[in-house]
């Protein structure tokens, strides 16, 4: 802690200077002022925890200073000394604050005591302060991921000040998600507390503060995390997204990949860039096997609208292939939030969506065979018709009627087929389960790249990650052991 010396008498300082074991008390005397207006000035410079002024001094007094100290609510603590037992000095000492009241000439060990005291309020009134401005960072936090995700809450995120933490002129947005090499690597991140326990996220906090970067880190959700990034040096977001990406597995182990945006100038890009960035990381598959992905570094705008687009309607048309009309509700509800950004082209974009997947329906109900109603669907329901509709209300109205009735025509039982990869990548973990088997070499048996084959085809056929199949097989394989082993005994 900081300490200021005020006296007019070169004397009274020297002694103060010499009298009292600062640096056993954790303080430091910073400086002096031989009068208030000299002392006011250094406060307001140098920011002391704790004044030691004397109260008669030319220009401005003791009590001045420390009036002047509270009416700019300049925190700091003030011990005033005096060689005159006034109780009017005393009484306005009180009345302005003042931590302690001490006589001349000054006795050693009651001065000590007095610093000790203030010591300890410095360090509540610091330890309260903290305890404060991290619930209000908490909170701030929550309502800006609220915010990034949904586009809602924008007044309540203002009332929080949110600049006072984070400078919105210049920033990025980068998205970290667990990457498994291999079974083992399945395993180990699956039974480890430290990735939902904090773990990662410290090391990823750790690498962020030695770099710099002002940012804002949020905590690990839906199998990943997701960071604010101020752009304020010069290296490129590849190269930190890749740094990034060392020091994860240098620190824990454990391989993981980025997304990251492009450049933002205020906070109202927010929920459109973390729209992005999450179709971005969704479909990794499209754009290759990359450890980094980022705009203007090996993605632009328009790869992303392909992305995003050819995306959405090959999950639509798989859920409807599988009868999953809840998917199917589910993914044309992500296409209805497109809506929070007001533009034509996006309204545009939707109705593009909803005629598509009346004709991802036509390709799954035969013309021929549909009810005359249906037939009137096919009909009608293109692209200029969705176009018409009024309002957005009516629009998603009227595509949740038609998934309504072409569910009812496919309620029928409905039939799991997997595809050739998927059925020969069963194969090969049924077969080789006792293995580590690596991504590699699974990719390598069905001829696709690891990205897509772990979320086009296995994740979205089965419902589970590869891993998560190959730890059921092994699962049903030590059960089977232990039934037949039990069988032997009796």
């Amino acid at each position: 802690m900081k300490v200021l010396l005020v006296d007019d008498e070169m004397f009274t300082i020297r002694m103060l200077q010499s009298l009292i074991p600062w640096e056993d008390l954790g303080l430091s005397v910073i400086g002096y002022a031989l009068n208030g207006v000299h002392a006011y000035d250094l406060i307001v410079r140098e920011k002391p925890d704790i004044i030691i002024s004397d109260i008669r001094m030319p220009e401005m007094d003791g009590i001045e200073l420390l009036k002047k100290i509270k009416e700019m609510s300049i925190d700091c603590k003030v011990i005033l000394l005096s060689a005159y037992a006034d109780f009017t000095y005393a009484k306005e000492a009180i009345k302005y604050g003042s931590s302690d009241y001490l006589l001349k000439p000054i006795d050693e060990l009651e001065l000590e005591q007095s610093l000790k005291k203030v010591i300890s309020e410095v360090q509540g009134s610091k330890n309260q302060q903290k305890v404060i401005m991290k619930s209000e960072q908490q909170l701030l936090n929550l309502t800006l991921f609220q915010y990034m995700r949904t586009g809602d809450g924008v007044y309540k995120l203002n009332s929080l000040n949110p600049k006072h933490y984070f400078n919105f002129d210049q920033y990025f947005l980068m998205m970290i998600q667990l990457m498994y090499a291999s079974i083992d690597d399945y395993d180990n991140s699956s039974n480890m507390e430290m990735i939902h326990g904090g773990y990662l996220t410290k090391i990823m906090a750790k690498f962020l503060d030695q770099s710099g970067q002002s940012y804002i880190l949020f905590d690990y959700e839906r199998g990943l995390w997701t960071s604010l990034v101020e752009r304020s040096g010069l290296k490129k977001r590849e190269d930190f997204s890749k740094e990034l990406i060392e020091f994860v597995y240098a620190e824990s182990g454990i391989h993981v990949t980025v997304c990251f945006s492009s450049l933002a100038s205020n906070i109202q890009q927010l929920p459109s860039l973390y729209d992005d960035l999450r179709v971005l990381s969704k479909y990794s598959f499209y754009i290759g096997d990359e450890d980094v992905l980022g705009y203007n570094y090996n993605c632009n705008i328009t790869e992303l609208n392909e992305v995003r687009d050819s995306g959405l309607i090959k999950d639509i048309d798989y859920a409807i292939g599988q009868k999953d009309m809840a998917k199917l509700l589910l993914l044309l509800k992500e296409a209805f939030e497109l809506s929070k950004v007001h533009n034509p082209t996006v309204m545009q974009k939707i109705c593009e969506i909803c005629a598509k997947t009346v004709k991802a329906f036509g390709k799954h109900i035969p013309y021929k065979e549909a009810e005359d109603h249906l037939k009137a669907i096919f009909d009608q329901a293109n692209y200029e018709w969705f176009e018409g509709i009024t309002s957005f209300k009516e629009l998603k109205e009227a595509m949740y009627s038609i998934v309504e009735t072409m569910g009812e025509f496919m309620s029928d039982e409905k039939t799991i087929s997997y595809s050739k990869p998927v059925k020969d990548s069963m194969r090969l973990i049924d077969r080789r389960y006792k293995e580590n088997l690596s991504l590699e070499e699974i990719c390598q048996e069905v001829a696709v790249s690891k990205n897509y084959f772990s979320y086009l085809f296995f994740k979205r056929e089965t419902g589970v990650t590869v891993w998560g199949y190959l730890t059921t097989v092994r699962l049903q394989h030590a059960k089977d052991l232990l039934e037949s082993t039990d069988k032997k005994k009796l």
